[in-house]
């Protein structure tokens, strides 16, 4: 299609099934790749795909003629491996405060939830996300002290890995269970932001990739946010979030009533509203794009 239709440039969202058909791209059309994260690191892939997405990625450096970074840590990451520059572009999050309290109950009271009186945690079931991390440390915080508040995890059960959370914790899925509780997916944005809004602490624990959207998400909430610690993570939210690195840190958290300050989750909405917001995020594609169309034609 591309070669038949002539664009004056491919923007490639990622590299992980394109990097074989780099040959046939038109040579005159300048090709640019949003590299995404650490592909080849995730762990649910076996030696052999992570091989080929490690290979991928290389590829996708050196046939590119321009590289896209969402995360500034993704940014040195490329520069370092492949030598190579990028443009950094981040994904973007939206500020709400237009939530009404009929919405909020009513949300909170299908879930018998209180406002400030859980955790949560929304991810997909992958092991580089460390649910199981969060689970077992909550599980030890639980152990340890009767006041430790329940763990809402919102994600769809659907792979071996969430089959094996659902057997370490058989009762996960009872909506009576005090400690924590598995809703599965919940797919209204509106149900997710007033989740979001009214949980005790959000954890995050992605691990591999750059700038991730739903932790933008959790700042623009005005979450308290307890992230992996990794560069990918800090690079977002800096002091303005705690970090763990195993279930023990997460334990330890959670017994010691760690607070975040009004001041860091301020922090983190104005990022949202400076860093972050869509419009910038699309001006700068705009303006990527556009710069090399008009090297396109001047050829």
């Amino acid at each position: 299609d591309a070669r038949r239709r002539k664009f004056d440039v491919i923007l490639q969202l990622g590299y992980t099934s394109s990097a074989v058909w780099y040959g046939l791209h038109p040579r005159a059309i300048p090709v640019l790749t949003n590299m995404d994260g650490l592909e080849w690191k995730r762990s649910k892939y076996g030696p052999w795909v992570r091989r080929f997405l490690r290979w991928s990625e290389a590829r996708a450096a050196q046939c590119s003629q321009a590289l896209i970074a969402d995360s500034l840590a993704i940014q040195s990451y490329l520069h370092e491996t492949h030598g190579k520059p990028s443009t950094y572009i981040p994904y973007s999050a939206v500020v709400r405060d237009d939530l009404h309290p009929e919405a909020v109950h009513n949300v909170l009271n299908a879930y018998g939830l209180t406002p400030g009186a859980y955790h949560l945690l929304i991810a997909r079931m992958e092991p580089d996300n460390h649910i199981h991390t969060i689970l077992e440390g909550h599980q030890a915080a639980c152990a340890a002290s009767t006041s430790t508040l329940p763990l809402i995890l919102v994600g769809k059960p659907a792979n071996r890995y969430a089959q094996a959370l659902q057997a370490k914790y058989p009762d996960i899925n009872n909506p009576k269970q005090a400690h924590r509780r598995w809703i599965g997916g919940v797919y209204d944005q509106n149900a997710v932001e007033i989740l979001r809004q009214n949980a005790a602490w959000y954890f995050h624990g992605h691990s591999v990739g750059g700038t991730n959207p739903s932790l933008l998400e959790a700042m623009a909430s005005g979450c308290r946010i307890m992230a992996h610690d990794n560069p990918f993570n800090r690079a977002v939210t800096g002091e303005d979030a705690f970090y763990f690195r195993n279930s023990d840190e997460v334990r330890e958290h959670l017994l010691a009533n760690a607070c975040l300050s009004e001041s860091s989750i301020a922090n983190n909405r104005r990022k949202i509203t400076d860093q972050y917001t869509p419009h910038g995020i699309a001006h700068a594609y705009q303006t990527l794009l556009e710069s090399w169309a008009q090297h396109q034609t001047k050829r």
